[in-house]
């Protein structure tokens, strides 16, 4: 193990970042580096070209490793790329740092196992939106097993701020079993305002699966009282009253450009849930069932149909209430139910339906030959059409 110190905020030569990145990288593989900087030492660098990509397991640390601690070094990329975790850093860590202003994302990961902490990505040391032009931290499908925040003894604190991105906060293409806890995406340090990303705060396709999000730490609030929002978990609190603490391992994902969180594209076959789709088996998130399981809250289907001059009639359908936890089939019955609402919608509104792949590529036993007749007739539209 070497420890390679930054003792400067140049963009080359002897103590810069640049200089410890290309000296870690020279050395052997499967060998755990460390870039540390020098005690005192706070500040941006300016960046005149692309920073190497890292491609051998480094600790880039910053500062304090505790989480919630602010970011102490910046790095303003000046228009050139990102930083990037390529094939063989696996284990790398990225620990107090500010990164901004890179043409294209602000962090790639193309190893696994990285680990994300006190970091701003799109955001100056001093607060200030530094947007990198893609996204925040993209994970690519050659990485999985990252932990993008660091929580362990879920303080209720933020570990990364990853807002005010060209593109989304954080985005997972292809990739597995990451953790996603305790950061603030599309808000300012504090929280308290919007410096949204433009597209989703986190978004999960391209067969993305076994991914967490947040975690199921309970907080309490300053008198050692549990959280408690519906008062039915003893006393909750002083007289009776609720007690509403912030998950601690919570993310806040709020102001951006699109979604908060989005999960999209084809489940794979080992990992879906297979539910009649107009009368054919279709692969299927879990994910909504397993949230309205985990918080007993029903889930409200709501249609959105376009009108003459721009405007729109929201169609709000009774609730579907959540699954019976101690049924054995709790979370495909409760998508089953979730998908007869929107096939109910889509025969009524074939023309306005769009799946973004072939919703009936695979089945339990295999491939699915086509079926005529995939839209059957549907009676009209009982509502008003103002």
């Amino acid at each position: 193990m070497a420890n390679f110190t930054v003792t400067n905020l140049d963009d080359s030569g002897a103590g810069s970042l640049r200089a410890a990145i290309q000296a870690t990288n020279a050395g052997p593989a499967g060998v755990a580096n460390t870039i540390s900087f020098s005690p005192g030492l706070t500040g941006t660098i300016s960046l005149a070209s692309d920073l190497p990509a890292i491609s051998r397991q480094t600790a880039i640390v910053s500062g304090s490793t505790t989480t919630g601690t602010a970011p102490t070094i910046g790095i303003d990329f000046n228009g050139h790329a990102g930083l990037v975790f390529a094939a063989g850093s696996d284990g790398s860590q990225l620990v107090g740092l500010s990164v901004g202003n890179a043409q294209g994302n602000g962090i790639t990961l193309n190893a696994s196992s990285i680990t994300l902490n006190n970091n701003y990505v799109g955001v100056g040391l001093n607060g200030a939106q530094l947007a990198n032009s893609g996204d925040g931290v993209y994970v690519a499908a050659t990485s999985s097993g990252n932990s993008i925040g660091y929580n362990p003894d879920a303080l209720g604190v933020a570990s990364n701020v990853i807002s005010g991105n060209g593109g989304n906060g954080i985005s997972l293409h292809g990739s597995l079993t990451n953790t996603i806890v305790s950061n603030r995406i599309g808000t300012s340090v504090d929280g308290t305002t919007a410096m949204g990303n433009g597209g989703n705060g986190i978004w999960v396709t391209d067969r993305s699966n076994g991914n967490t999000i947040g975690g199921d730490a309970i907080g309490v609030n300053a008198e050692g009282q549990p959280n408690d929002p519906t008062n039915d978990k003893g006393d909750g609190g002083p007289n009776g009253t609720q007690v509403i603490v912030a998950p601690p391992l919570g993310n806040l994902v709020s102001g951006n450009g699109q979604n908060g969180i989005l999960i999209d594209q084809h489940m794979t076959s080992p990992d879906a849930i297979y539910v009649d789709f107009f009368g054919r088996p279709a692969a299927t998130t879990s994910t909504l069932a397993a949230l309205a399981l985990r918080t007993g809250a029903p889930v409200i289907p709501l249609f959105a149909f376009p009108l003459p001059g721009g405007r729109y009639r929201m169609i709000y359908e009774q609730p579907v209430e959540p699954p019976d936890p101690d049924s054995p089939d709790a979370v495909r019955e409760f998508t089953q139910r979730c998908t007869d609402v929107l096939e109910m919608h889509v025969r009524r509104h074939p023309e306005l339906w769009l799946w973004m792949h072939r919703r009936w590529r695979d089945s339990p036993g295999g491939v699915l030959e086509s079926t005529p007749g995939m839209f059957p007739s549907a009676k009209a539209d009982p509502g008003p059409e103002a």
